[in-house]
């Protein structure tokens, strides 16, 4: 063998002996965890509570950094082209995963990552300010049929979650009202305090943290956390709907990092720690293993992809 090639090959099982050993000991340094949106929204909120646990199990601090942007395809993307090698991995909800691919081209798609666990599925709640003369869904309907476009609605961004869930809503009303995005569900409810926006559609975590009323919820069934509150489905509008989320990764992961990720993820969704403050934010706990979350987001895509198609969000 030439003295090139024998090099070659040495270089090359260096390198993969050093990969092995860095996987066996991993986590060796703190990890990050991107947050594609502000703080103070659903995904944010629902991240922390996680934090403390998971770094507990990890044995390394998790290290929470938001950022927000283009409804939370810029600090997706930026996961998608992070090394996978563990160090970078993110919390990341249903909006720039499973419907955004639908809508736009992005760099990324649901096939761009590894799937390590499902931390929450939240339902979506119609909300508006306490001080709204608004006091029923159909107070909102009737105001927005005879106002076309009038009615303000805000959300976490174009193609996100609340955009298409009250975008559904009007559209199977037959009314309609004029979108207005914000980088992530805090500055939306800001507005909506503020008077930018008259409703909005989220997570039951944003109405608890800024005291704001519920008209419906986007549920099957009425939700036991607030059994006054009659379902979309009640009212005739038949769209389900919910905010959910959990841990992803770069593609690519080795399968030891892999594998104490999911460790880790499963120790911090069951404990008590993480449910208890779970619960406070009215999110339940829940947890799915990563082939079960990767089949969840794969059955999403497609099913986010024909209420896209409905609503009239597709890419034209």
């Amino acid at each position: 063998m030439k003295h090139g090639a024998l090099a070659g090959l040495l270089a090359a099982a260096a390198a993969l002996t050093s990969t092995a050993c860095s996987a066996q000991s991993y986590p060796d340094k703190p990890v990050q965890m991107i947050i594609p949106f502000d703080a103070g929204g659903n995904t944010d909120l629902m991240a922390r509570a996680l934090q403390e646990e998971m770094s507990r199990a990890l044995g390394q601090p998790l290290v929470p950094i938001n950022k927000p942007g283009a409804a939370a395809t810029l600090g997706t993307g930026e996961l998608a082209r992070a090394k996978p090698d563990g160090v970078t991995i993110g919390m990341v909800p249903i909006g720039p995963i499973a419907i955004q691919p639908n809508i736009r081209k992005l760099p990324y798609g649901p096939e761009s990552f590894d799937y390590i666990c499902q931390t929450y599925d939240v339902p979506i709640f119609l909300m508006v300010p306490k001080t709204s003369p608004y006091k029923t869904a159909a107070d909102v309907i009737a105001f927005a049929k005879a106002n076309p476009n009038a009615f303000l609605y805000g959300s976490s961004g174009p193609g996100t979650m609340p955009h298409i869930a009250t975008a559904a809503f009007l559209n199977a009303a037959g009314a309609t009202g004029t979108h207005i995005p914000f980088r992530g569900s805090g500055e939306m409810a800001q507005a909506l305090l503020g008077g930018t926006v008259m409703a909005f559609s989220d997570a039951p975590s944003i109405a608890a943290a800024n005291d704001l009323r519920v008209l419906a919820v986007y549920s099957a069934e009425r939700e036991k956390t607030h059994p006054d509150v009659p379902t979309m489905k009640e009212l005739g509008y038949d769209f389900t709907g919910s905010i959910w989320g959990g841990i992803i990764a770069p593609k690519g992961l080795p399968q030891p990092v892999a594998a104490k990720l999911e460790q880790a993820c499963e120790a911090a969704a069951t404990s008590e720690g993480y449910k208890q403050t779970a619960a406070k934010l009215n999110s339940p706990a829940l947890y799915k293993n990563a082939r079960d979350f990767k089949a969840f987001v794969e059955a999403q895509s497609k099913t986010m992809g024909a209420v896209v198609r409905a609503v009239g969000l597709e890419a034209k």
